[in-house]
Formats: structure tokens, sequence, C-alpha cells
């Protein structure tokens, strides 16, 4: 099955580095100036990037519930928890990362799309 989505709530952020290399549709983290950053392996997040900021304090559009597209970093399987890479992208979930949704689709490899039901707004649980 193709990714889909169902997107619930967003809103913007100014973006903290130019995004193009990266892409969308990845996590994405709040630094403390306020803006948005990818987020690190194993590390919380507040959503999902849904467009590519080519500049610093460019909009970028996060969605923080509902149903997203997140680029994979390597297979999942339907059913899988769901924590971010080192560069913001899919992965499943081991001990200690913190939950950030549950996977809908199936991703063959690294950057396929899968559709993750979003755990909704942080601090997000660890995985057990």
């Amino acid at each position: 099955m193709a990714a889909y989505e169902i997107p619930g709530f967003s809103f913007t952020l100014p973006a903290a580095v130019d995004f193009s290399a990266l892409g969308q549709f990845r996590f994405v983290d709040v630094n403390s100036s306020g803006q948005a950053t990818s987020a690190g392996a194993a590390a919380d997040a507040i959503g999902v990037r849904q467009n590519t900021p080519t500049a610093v304090g460019e909009a970028t559009t996060v969605v923080t519930s509902g149903i997203v597209m997140v680029e994979a970093s390597a297979a999942i399987v339907v059913g899988a928890t769901i924590a971010s890479a080192a560069d913001g992208k899919a992965v499943t979930a081991v001990s200690t990362n913190p939950a950030l949704g549950t996977a809908l689709t199936a991703a063959g490899g690294d950057g396929e799309l899968v559709s993750v039901l979003l755990a909704g707004p942080g601090p997000h649980t660890l995985v057990a």
C-alpha cells in the first residue's frame, strides 16, 4: 500500500537551517530560539516537516497530530513503533527511543515513505 496522509494540527516555525538538502517528511524539533531543527537519533520530536525551506528563517510547516508521511531510513513493517534516526527519518524504535508514532504502511528501505500515526505532542514515552 502506498503511503498516505490525514494530517491533524499543523503550524509554522522559522527554519534554523536550509533544509533543501534534507527534503521534507522528516521529524523536527524546536531549538531554544524557537526555530525548527532536524530531530536527532533517538531524540524526541514535535512533529513532521511538510515542506523544504531553503533559507534560515523561512517558514516550515510542522504537523503534530494525525497520520503523516515520513521518509524511512530502513525497512519498516506495519505496526512498528517509530522513532527518529539521526537525520530525522523514520526508523523502527528500540528500547530507550521516544515512541513518536506507529507505522500504518510498510517501507521497503531507505528513502521510501511510510504512513505514521503520530503519538501527538511530546514529551514521548520511551519504548520499553
